[in-house]
């Protein structure tokens, strides 16, 4: 299902082994006793060069404390005691977590080889760039002073939105949380949209303006222009691009280049003070040289001047077996996903898609996203307003649940290779075309690596390459940067041929910066509020479009018809902190896949306690409990009766002695049996009602790494072929809101008549076509169930019948039924043409004459067979197979398209209507002879003639058209199907299946080839 590819990185810990620092001494006493014993032990935390320039990096304000307590201006007990334990949250995250930030913890290379191999060193090398709101804040009074010697580009992610342009800003502090701007979008707003729709000089905009605009004081097109770039709605080259991994070296190049001189600090120094860290060896060199780059950057507040990566002194190579079992376990999380066909947003998603748009529709993304004129954003995206779907108790939930509680009650792990594995997996499932999975290697030592001693546990699953790995490509070596890069450039599309585009945009918050860039790995570029890079090859949000099929969701181009895959390599948080248009264009093509995770207990999630769970030699995930506060005494209680308690509760609920304290990358790791990593657990109940813990690996368990904390990241490729598309490609005629018919508006009166299924066929026999026939209106149907079964009929206006009067006529005949019960109601609605799957202009009025002609097929065929139920099927088979040989245009290419599209598996067919189909086919059976002898039969074969007729003009209008013809008839086999008996799949397989059986016989018959 996936093999992992050769472009692996590991995340771990810069230092190697146990801390060097005693126990913390008294850590449940404020007195001063206590805080002499602590005071000196942070005097022993601070002597160690390393963890102190750490934190001085990552602290500012800490190492400014400690300074202090050290010094003497810091004496009280209870400060001394907050500072210690600042300290040993940092030294267990030193020791613990392996997730990169400042220089506690790096990344370094993976590489494949035919045996494992780990050589470190200690000259790990610090890259730093001036923390992302420092140098906001920096780069404003500069942008307002030479402004109009600067180019500027109109913010693609603005929109227009009922007269107003909204543009979705960037908020500085996470917790102030991003606001859209929203101004008004007058001649003149309109106006900078076109003319800075690519890079201008700002005068030479200025100046455009004021020439369009003769009457307007260049003051005022001064201040508005200004204030558009305030706002976000102008961009220019003093915001780096996310693809600019330097973005001080990027602002001090576009400076240098405009001839200006610039006299702050940072922009004239900064460089050389950043390029001095990156060539520092040793901690001594490192400290100095971070000290100096934090005085010329300028440190604001709290907040720390740099934002610093670390590249680790350290090559691993992983042998076959950890490769193997790496992929085994990738296998196993899809297979045992909750969601295996995509998630339940976006399975809504498509469903309305396709309800609104039909299949095959191209609708500019634009559009699509719009809140009014399209479908807006799917659940749970920001700003969406589709409800979130339902979520109901599964098998799979059952299953869990039951295999928790049993693995709770003996105290022992689930082992899915006992065969729980089938009980909870997915049967069906549709492998995304490229993942990644994170993992620890657990052995003693590299030969027990070797030797295939040792136990992988899984830390996380990303959805798509580059996710994890895209932010810390600029931490490599060339060589290993252009070996991953080379590995991503043919990473496999869900779509075969599908052209994979990188796309790139601000976060919504400033300080997300810091770990969202990543450089410019693919050559098509799609670059989202900010410039492209200057090598990309750009692809404009406004030539794509979102089409659909019946399985899955995609991206086509509109300049030529190809289908685009867009890719996102960061971690940038999607809810919250990713752009929601980024957010689109990253997860729609994937949407409908089986959805690649760690994995999810679902409902058992909410017991107290969960179990590991097992496979081979992997450790799928580890146990977890929840600790209540409330299980525990408060604050205010003495720390014996605490303590007490504590050791009470561990040993009910089974807890290990070493814990992960916290989730995924804020978590350390804790000795529940130590006092200070207890009384640091407690802080954590005090603050939180609800603290999580999962059991972690020992020191030991990682001594074939030196004893770091790690995490391995590889990616993984579907060993499934990619899907081919329906047909091959060809200019999309884009969907437009022209097309639409609303109420009271163009040419078509579109009814919803509400009833019980079981009365549609009465309804329309009896009742709808009695109402077209008085009002001499063609018309058609389809039956539906969603969200209520009722009929969707179709009448086409013509001049001498206004829609005034045919509303009138309709509300007057559907309140008569209602009043006799025979409908639950009526709703006139937008009637959206399926132009993507039926063809435009002439080709979709010759459908809509075949639907039309269809509808009365199939009316004809249900009073026939009134009186005679088991004729229904083969004649329904019957009626099949005249619709696909007057499309095709021949007995001979009908028999062959069945054959060849018809599946052929499913329950065996009744014999009985195998005989009587063969009896309806043959001229000269007694089954043809009813057919034609009686009036009801004579109006059936009346109604095949006449939709014959239209389906040959349908048919040529496509090939003028040159729209593809195969979906459209397999269309059409559906749609003929659900007039006649309604939506029911097992009901329509063995209709097309009985079809299929007939033309099988003709070929025996007549080519002696049967297929």
């Amino acid at each position: 299902m996936f093999r992992a590819l050769d472009a692996g990185l590991i995340r771990a810990t810069a230092r190697a082994g146990a801390s060097p620092l005693p126990p913390l001494p008294t850590p449940d006493r404020t007195d001063d006793t206590s805080a002499a014993a602590q005071r000196e032990w942070i005097r022993l935390a601070w002597c160690d060069a390393a963890f102190a320039e750490a934190i001085e990096t990552a602290s500012p304000a800490l190492a400014e404390r400690i300074e202090a307590v050290l010094a003497g201006r810091v004496v009280d007990a209870a400060q001394i005691r907050r500072v210690a334990f600042a300290i040993l949250r940092y030294d267990l995250r030193f020791e613990s977590r392996a997730t990169p930030f400042g220089l506690f913890a790096g990344v370094a290379p993976v590489r494949f080889a035919d045996s494992p191999e780990v050589v470190s060193g200690a000259q790990h090398r610090a890259l730093a760039r001036p923390e992302a709101l420092r140098l906001r804040r920096a780069t404003i009074p500069i942008l307002h002073s030479l402004l109009r010697d600067m180019t500027v580009l109109f913010n693609n992610l603005a929109s227009a939105q009922g007269g107003r342009l909204v543009v979705l800003g960037q908020a500085e502090h996470n917790e102030l949380g991003s606001a859209a701007v929203s101004l008004r979008h007058t001649p003149a707003t309109a106006a900078v949209q076109r003319l800075a729709s690519a890079p201008i000089r700002y005068a030479d905009l200025a100046a455009k303006l004021t020439a369009e605009f003769p009457t307007t004081p260049e003051t005022t097109v001064e201040a508005m222009l200004r204030a558009l770039v305030g706002q976000g709605v102008l961009l220019t080259r003093l915001q780096p691009p996310m693809s600019e991994t330097d973005p001080l070296g990027f602002i001090a190049d576009e400076l240098a280049q405009s001839g200006h001189e610039i006299r702050q600090q940072m922009l004239c120094d900064g460089q050389q003070a950043l390029q001095a860290v990156a060539a520092a060896r040793g901690d001594a060199e490192q400290r100095a040289t971070l000290r100096e780059a934090t005085r010329i950057v300028g440190q604001e507040g709290d907040r720390p001047a740099l934002a610093v990566d670390l590249a680790l002194d350290l090559n691993v190579a992983l042998p076959p077996d950890v490769i193997a079992e790496a992929e085994h376990a990738a296998d196993a999380l899809l297979r045992l996903t909750p969601f295996p066909s995509g998630f339940g947003a976006w399975a809504d998603y498509h469903h309305r898609f396709l309800e609104r748009y039909g299949l095959g529709a191209a609708v500019p993304v634009r559009e699509v996203i719009d809140p009014v004129a399209g479908q807006g954003f799917p659940a749970g995206f920001r700003d969406s307003l589709l409800p979130q779907p339902v979520t109901v108790l599964t098998d799979r939930d059952r299953a869990l649940i039951a295999l928790a509680t049993e693995a709770i009650r003996t105290g022992r792990e689930i082992d899915l290779a006992d065969g729980a594995l089938d009980q909870i997996a997915t049967e069906t499932i549709t492998p995304p075309p490229h993942v990644g999975i994170t993992f620890h290697l657990r052995a003693a030592d590299l030969e027990s690596v070797a030797a295939g001693r040792f136990t992988l546990s899984i830390e996380g699953a990303s959805r798509a390459v580059g996710t994890t790995e895209g932010r810390v490509l600029h931490l490599l070596d060339q060589a290993d940067r252009d070996r991953i890069v080379q590995v991503w450039e043919h990473l496999p599309t869900t779509i075969a041929s599908a052209r994979r585009v990188q796309v790139s945009a601000p976060p919504l918050f400033t300080s997300t910066e810091n770990v969202a860039r990543v450089p410019q790995v693919i050559g098509e570029f799609l670059a989202l509020g900010e410039y492209p890079p200057p090598s990309a090859n750009p692809v404009n949000l406004d030539d794509l479009a979102v089409s659909a099929d019946t399985v899955r969701l995609f991206f086509i181009d509109l300049t030529d018809g190809s289908i685009v895959e867009p890719m996102v390599p960061n971690a940038v948080e999607p809810i919250s902190r990713m752009h929601p248009v980024q957010r689109f264009l990253a997860e729609l093509s994937r949407a409908r896949a089986s959805v690649y995770t760690k994995f999810d207990w679902g409902t058992a999630s909410a017991l107290p306690v969960l179990p590991q769970i097992r496979l081979g030699r992997s450790i799928l995930v580890t146990a977890r409990w929840k600790i209540r506060a409330e299980q525990l005494p408060d604050r205010e209680r003495p720390w014996p009766e605490w303590k007490a308690a504590w050791q009470e509760l561990r040993g009910e609920l089974q807890i290990p002695d070493l814990v992960y304290l916290g989730e995924s990358d804020v978590r350390i790791r804790i000795n529940t049996t130590d006092p200070a990593h207890q009384a640091l657990l407690r802080r954590e109940l005090d603050r939180h009602p609800l603290v999580i813990v999962r059991e972690a690996p020992s020191r030991e368990d990682f001594g074939w790494i030196d004893g770091r904390a790690h995490e391995i990241t590889l990616p993984l490729a579907t060993t499934t072929p990619a899907s081919q598309r329906e047909c091959a490609p060809r200019l999309p005629q884009p969907f437009t809101m022209k097309d639409e018919h609303l109420p009271g508006t163009g040419t078509w009166l579109y009814a919803k008549v509400y009833t019980h299924p079981e009365r549609m066929s009465s309804l329309l026999t009896d009742h709808v076509a009695r109402f077209a026939a008085e009002t001499g209106l063609d018309w058609w149907f389809i039956r539906y169930l969603d969200p209520l079964p009722h009929l969707r009929v179709r009448f086409r206006l013509t001049p001498a019948t206004g829609y005034g009067a045919a509303t009138e006529h309709l509300g007057a005949w559907a309140q008569d039924l209602r009043q006799r019960s025979l409908i639950g109601g009526l709703q006139l609605d937008t009637y959206i043409p399926e132009t993507g799957r039926y063809g435009h202009g002439p080709a979709m009025a010759a459908a809509e004459e075949s639907f039309a002609a269809d509808s009365i097929t199939a009316l004809a065929q249900l009073r026939h067979t009134a009186a005679a139920v088991k004729l229904a099927q083969p004649l329904l088979a019957a009626s099949l197979i005249d619709l696909t040989v007057a499309f095709t245009g021949s007995v001979d290419a009908g028999m062959r398209w069945l054959l060849e599209h018809v599946d052929r598996t499913g329950p065996p067919l009744d014999r009985t209507a195998v005989t009587a189909l063969a009896g309806l086919l043959d001229p000269h059976a007694s089954g043809r002879t009813l057919l034609t002898d009686s009036p009801s039969g004579s109006a059936v074969v009346d109604a095949w003639t006449r939709r014959a007729g239209a389906v040959g003009r349908y048919r040529s209008a496509l090939a003028a058209a040159e729209h593809p013809t195969d979906p459209v008839l397999s269309a059409l086999l559906h749609l003929h199907h659900i007039r006649a008996v309604g939506i029911d799949p097992g009901s329509e397989q063995a209709a097309l299946k009985l079809a299929r059986t007939a033309a099988l016989a003709w070929h025996s018959r007549n080519r002696r080839s049967p297929s």
